[in-house]
């Protein structure tokens, strides 16, 4: 019994870790010639002209590398190389568009999700015109994560100035800046903690978007998302990177998605960008859509990850990997001093021990307690009007920590008190800094990240495996697996 071959997109992952270092510090190269060469709040053409290039020789350096180990992992290589040349030609596209639309920023956004086509044309080939219903699934989830770009960009701007912030509150005087003497224009700075993304950006869309085609290759279903992969193979290196860039970019979503909203509800949206509300809307939904394709594979992944190391009972550590802001710090102390990969026959084994368990109920009655006591203070220290919604929270928690369709409904209920709020805002005519309901939607979908990782170990029946059996093996190991998958 052995791991499928395909399971080696893996290991291509450090790859477009180094393509996002190009991309950080080329970027912040550009900050730096722009803030010498012209004045405070201007850009020569010079500089615009340099800007397209370097994007444009970055998209082509993406996709040349994306399609090479799309071309190793499932041994189509014909059919990768025409998608490459396919990929090509619309980053040309996009170079040209942006040199001679500038006054036309909002059409980029569509023109990021044509991408989309590439894959969908090598799906076609490589796998055949039988599973078209799943290949026009996964053009589709290919779209809209192009497009949510926007509002990951809004999301790490806003997440690095709480960065810099907090940074201050440390002490540390111009954190995340960049200070430097241009004669005559004088001091300078440039704030490069916003271009921190970039360096996960690149990792993030290739392990979407590799694993979607992966499971395509494989006859998976897109859309089983209680199914864990055994046959994939996570080392400490990999998994580090896998873990910050779904974190960082995961908190720079659910900040992205308010952004997005303020803006699309201003009533100061630039005159350039007045075409582009539709445009803002349709980048809030497809936000929403990734971030929940991003905690789904967040945590399979966590699960798989202590697993097939042997460990049936990763309460404690997929809890406090979950933890907002603390999962950064806790990441080296829990997830890399752990045991070696176990071989596949051994993983069955541990899976079915972590299958079999009812759950950490001790876990359940603490987070039930704290969500209590949560509740009480928060009798005390709100107004009247809070109290219904708190009461709510609370019995929606205590539902989703016992039952396992308690996520579900969860999640609906998020989904309604959002569209309650955004409804509250256009009946009262304001824009997106007169009212303090940000607060309230970062809160809860940071509430539905937290409980979409947590749930795996909180009902760990409803949790699935697969694992490729070689052929040849024996009976009883192929009834175990029939049993698993069943």
């Amino acid at each position: 019994m052995s791991a499928a071959p395909n399971a080696s997109y893996l290991q291509q992952v450090p790859l477009f870790f180094y393509i996002g270092l190009f991309a950080f510090f080329g970027q912040s190269g550009q900050m730096y010639l722009n803030a010498v060469m012209s004045e405070p709040g201007q850009s020569s053409d010079v500089l615009q002209i340099l800007s397209f290039t370097f994007f444009g020789l970055l998209d082509l350096l993406f996709w040349g590398a994306f399609w090479w180990a799309v071309a190793r992992f499932t041994q189509k290589k014909e059919a990768a190389k025409t998608a490459f040349f396919f990929s090509m030609g619309l980053v040309a596209l996009n170079v040209l568009t942006a040199a001679f639309f500038k006054e036309m920023p909002w059409i980029f956004s569509w023109l990021q999700s044509l991408q989309a086509v590439p894959i969908g044309f090598f799906c076609w080939r490589a796998f055949g015109p039988e599973n078209r219903k799943a290949i026009y699934l996964l053009m589709a989830m290919a779209a809209i994560l192009f497009f949510s770009q926007n509002a990951m960009a809004q999301g790490a701007q806003s997440f690095a100035e709480v960065l810099q912030r907090v940074g201050g509150m440390m002490g540390i005087r111009k954190f995340g800046y960049l200070t430097f003497s241009s004669g005559e224009l004088g001091q300078r700075r440039i704030f490069i903690l916003y271009w921190v993304y970039l360096l996960f950006l690149y990792v993030l869309k290739y392990a979407l978007l590799a694993h979607w085609i992966y499971r395509l290759s494989n006859g998976s279903s897109l859309w089983r998302n209680r199914r864990l992969d055994l046959t994939l193979d996570y080392t400490p290196g990999v998994a580090t990177l896998l873990f910050y860039s779904f974190r960082l970019l995961g908190y720079c979503l659910i900040l992205g998605i308010p952004a997005t909203m303020a803006f699309a509800i201003s009533r100061y949206v630039p005159e350039a960008y007045r075409l582009s509300i539709p445009v803002l809307w349709y980048s809030m939904a497809t936000a929403m859509l990734v971030l929940f394709w991003m905690a789904w594979y967040l945590r399979n992944f966590l699960l798989v990850y202590f697993i097939q190391r042997g460990y049936p009972r990763p309460n404690a550590s997929v809890f406090f990997l979950s933890l907002p802001v603390l999962d950064f710090l806790l990441w080296p102390f829990i997830a890399l001093p752990v045991a070696q990969i176990e071989p596949p026959e051994k993983r069955l084994a541990t899976f079915r021990k972590f299958q079999g368990s009812a759950g950490p109920t001790g876990l359940k009655i603490i987070l039930l307690l704290l969500n209590l006591v949560l509740l009480i203070v928060g009798f005390q220290s709100s107004s009247g009007d809070n109290i219904p919604f708190m009461f709510i929270g609370f019995l929606l928690s205590a539902f989703y920590l016992f039952h396992p369709a308690g996520l579900a409904v969860f999640i609906v209920a998020q989904l309604l008190f959002t569209a309650g709020l955004l409804f509250f805002v256009f009946q009262k005519g304001s824009n997106g800094g007169e009212i303090n309901y940000l607060r309230h939607i970062i809160q809860g979908l940071l509430t539905l990240v937290y409980a979409y990782i947590m749930y795996g170990i909180l009902h760990p029946h409803r949790m699935e495996a697969e694992l490729e059996m070689e052929v040849g093996d024996a009976e009883e190991e192929d009834a175990t697996a029939d049993s698993l998958l069943g």
